[in-house]
């Protein structure tokens, strides 16, 4: 097993007119966090989203798994001599094993259809970390993996293939690894929940609205910096009308105790107060805070994505 858990450095002489080839880490770059570098590794592309999708291939070839949640791509350059691509494989191989990873296909890509070599480059060059690799390469191997995290499934794929010939990224003989991982995770809400005209028109005709632009950590209840868009029209809602009163009510979904939840939804809705007295000079005898937990969901708390839109603050007249 050559696997190694930190980073990894070589040194590559150059030659002529051979490429200058950097011989330490991309700066800024990391390893993926869910699976180790082969040792000798040097990462040589890099990129993570807290959100994107990515195009796994399934057991069967002519099909992908297009997977969204939290991404992170790692492109590796093993040194020419270093190890085989078939020993680079089989490392990643009994590592996504033994950490649990149950693997939906692993092995060589002679089954890939049309012509492999493109199908390897296009895969290894997805995701915007171009430019990446040519089909100048051979000896092709592959790995797609599901495991089931606390933090969300996690889906992972790895690459590995050699050039035959000198690239912009490698020399020849070189060995490529892409490692690449999505943790499945819904989408955030972060529309605007609109201006203060569009907040009094909504109470004018119904007596509340709902608003998602107040975020908190899970769990926890102070509100987060990236409200402040939101509270900021909350409070010019209650300056344009100084005879406005407002209950603000919390409400979660149905993660949990209720009592948890009426706890936790009446500390975000006194927060919520206490942020709209502090910045914005609101009268704290205008705003009553209400925990109503997760007892008025406007939405199934069977998924992710009605939780999501269970978990709110709304603004109701008194």
């Amino acid at each position: 097993m050559k696997m190694f858990s930190g980073a990894g450095f070589a040194l590559v002489l150059v030659i002529g007119s051979v490429v200058n080839l950097q011989a330490a880490d991309l700066p800024g770059s990391k390893d993926n966090p869910y699976v180790k570098r082969f040792d000798g590794s040097i990462i040589i592309r890099y990129k993570a989203d807290n959100y994107n999708e990515f195009d796994f291939i399934d057991k069967d070839p002519k099909a992908t798994v297009v997977k969204e949640g939290k991404m992170v791509r790692v492109l590796y350059r093993i040194p020419a001599g270093t190890a085989s691509s078939l020993e680079v494989f089989r490392n990643y191989e009994n590592e996504l094993k033994a950490d649990g990873y149950k693997l939906v296909r692993s092995g060589k890509t002679d089954d890939f259809p049309g012509d492999a070599y493109n199908d390897v480059a296009n895969y290894i060059n997805q995701g915007g970390i171009k430019p990446t690799l040519n089909t100048d390469i051979q000896n092709h191997f592959y790995a797609y993996g599901v495991k089931q995290d606390s933090g969300g499934e996690i889906n992972m794929g790895v690459m590995v293939t050699e050039s035959f010939n000198d690239q912009d990224i490698c020399k020849k003989g070189d060995i490529i690894v892409a490692v690449d991982s999505i943790q499945l995770k819904p989408v955030g809400n972060k529309m605007v929940d609109g201006t203060a005209d569009d907040m009094s028109k909504q109470i004018a005709s119904t007596g509340s609205v709902n608003l998602y632009g107040i975020y908190f950590d899970t769990n926890k209840t102070d509100v987060k910096p990236e409200s402040k868009p939101t509270l900021d029209e909350v409070g010019k809602l209650l300056a344009n009308d100084a005879a406005l009163k407002l209950k603000v009510v919390g409400h979660t979904d149905n993660v949990g105790s209720v009592e948890h939840n009426n706890d936790l939804s009446m500390r975000r809705a006194q927060s919520v107060v206490q942020a709209l007295v502090a910045t914005y000079s609101v009268a704290a005898d205008r705003l009553t805070p209400f925990g109503a937990g997760f007892t008025q969901p406007v939405a199934s708390n069977d998924t992710e994505d009605g939780r999501a839109k269970n978990r709110r603050v709304e603004l109701v007249k008194l």
